[in-house]
């Protein structure tokens, strides 16, 4: 697909704003979070069970956090993927910017005081 390119190398229908009400790019992967609606699946890492962070997809279509692919990968010398034992190959492995996106729009009760009840989306919790 052909497009003009302007500014810098951006396609010119891709230019970035800056939006004081954007999203955090991420969270702390530790933390334990409370989901204000049952974690869907499809928001789980095939590998731990937690909530994706930094999600990746195989191309089996199963999606890991990154630090468990990363594992997978060096712990296995053919490293299976553990819901339908299909081998994960590298090439076929991409970062899925869509999931990472619906993941951090998901809410969250506040934990930064006891009692609290606020409801807050996940990419703006610190």
């Amino acid at each position: 697909m052909a497009y003009s390119e302007e500014q810098g190398g951006i396609p010119c229908g891709f230019i970035r704003q800056n939006s004081g009400n954007s999203i955090s790019l991420d969270f702390e992967p530790n933390t334990e979070f409370q989901f204000v609606e049952q974690l869907e699946e499809r928001y789980k890492c095939a590998f731990c069970r937690s909530v994706l962070h930094n999600p990746h997809q195989t191309g089996c279509g199963h999606r890991f956090c990154q630090h468990c692919i990363v594992s997978l990968r060096e712990l296995n010398a053919v490293p299976l993927c553990p819901v339908d034992k299909e081998v994960i190959r590298s090439q076929e492995v991409f970062k899925d910017n869509c999931c990472k996106r619906e993941v951090l729009n998901l809410y969250v009760y506040c934990k930064n005081a006891p009692g609290c009840n606020a409801k807050i989306i996940l990419g703006r919790y610190q």
